[in-house]
């Protein structure tokens, strides 16, 4: 798409205006202040004619852009049930295999002292480039009780409302000593892939 130039005569009018009055120093006369206050018309004038010019070129470029979104916005929700889907049965496995060797860790914790651990499940083989990453967040679950913590002065005032933002950097200071009255921690994990 070619962007349409100016019509000739605003740009020679900037440039005219421009050159009149860019070296200009302190006005000390009233001519000169009338003169200046003709300019400053002229080019107040000159910006609504550039800002008009350029509105219509804004607005296609925007309602391009608008359908590039929509377009991008369509082919991602065709992905994403799928998405969605290998990440939780990912997710669900390594949880899995990870629940499996806490209970044979366990289960040889349990038997005579002198007996070797032996381990019973493979290590899991993630593909590389592949890891966890596990994002908290709070869930305000009783508003009361965290407003009492902070009359308490146990968190600050800025944790109230919907600014999440505040506890959100709190879980992130504190990590697993976060504890606020109210407020429970929820984890998102999601499925990291780096391509080589």
């Amino acid at each position: 798409m070619a962007i349409p130039l100016l019509p000739t005569t605003v740009t020679q009018s900037i440039s005219t205006l421009d050159a009149r009055w860019k070296n200009t120093g302190l006005i000390r006369s009233q001519q000169t202040y009338l003169a200046a206050c003709e300019a400053l018309s002229g080019c107040q004038q000159l910006r609504r004619e550039v800002t008009k010019h350029f509105a219509e070129v804004k607005r296609t470029a925007q309602d391009h852009l608008n359908a590039i979104r929509a377009m991008e916005k369509s082919r991602l929700s065709d992905i994403s049930p799928t998405e969605d889907r290998l990440q939780d049965l990912i997710v669900s496995y390594e949880d899995y295999r990870a629940d499996q060797a806490r209970e044979a860790a366990a289960n040889a914790l349990k038997g005579p002292a002198d007996a070797e651990i032996a381990v019973l499940t493979p290590d899991l083989q993630t593909p590389k480039g592949q890891y966890r990453r596990v994002t908290r967040r709070p869930v305000v679950e009783d508003f009361r009780l965290l407003l009492k913590a902070v009359v308490d002065g146990l968190v600050p005032m800025e944790a109230l409302g919907a600014n999440l933002p505040v506890l959100r950097q709190m879980i992130k200071e504190q990590g697993s000593l976060f504890a606020v009255p109210g407020v429970r921690v929820e984890t998102d994990v999601t499925v990291v892939t780096r391509a080589e």
